[in-house]
């Protein structure tokens, strides 16, 4: 059993995620999308919150993790203050290496996009696809 999951720390505050968006839904190989949300201190203390973004490939030819973090962003918010946060994903962010191929490879598919403060806390997702 994991004591802690990557990410976890502790706060003297909480914070609200919301609003998950994608400016498209569907991306080519050389393309990238961008994803934004907000993020709220819904406590009465000012704080610090790491929000971690997770690439999570649906179904791969090979094995794959559940879920891989390639990007995070650290926001410092006010009591009740709230900011957009933005993560960008690219085709490096969908590649694996194939070890038959000896070649990193992004294959066609769908993917969703996991936002968190922890890999165990995931607090937002959305869908999209590969061509």
């Amino acid at each position: 059993d994991i004591q802690y999951p990557f990410g976890y720390g502790l706060s003297y505050t909480e914070f609200e995620y919301s609003d998950l968006e994608l400016n498209k839904n569907k991306v080519s190989k050389d393309g990238k999308i961008k994803a934004t949300m907000n993020v709220k201190n819904t406590g009465d203390r000012k704080g610090a919150e790491i929000v971690q973004m997770y690439v999570i490939d649906t179904k791969c030819s090979v094995p794959r993790p559940e879920k891989e973090l390639k990007g995070f962003n650290k926001v410092e918010l006010e009591p009740g203050e709230s900011k957009r946060v933005s993560f960008e994903i690219d085709k490096k962010d969908l590649s694996f290496y194939d070890s038959r191929s000896n070649s990193w490879k992004a294959q066609p598919g769908e993917f969703k996009i996991a936002i968190g403060s922890s890999s165990q806390d995931i607090r937002l997702k959305k869908g999209f696809r590969l061509k």
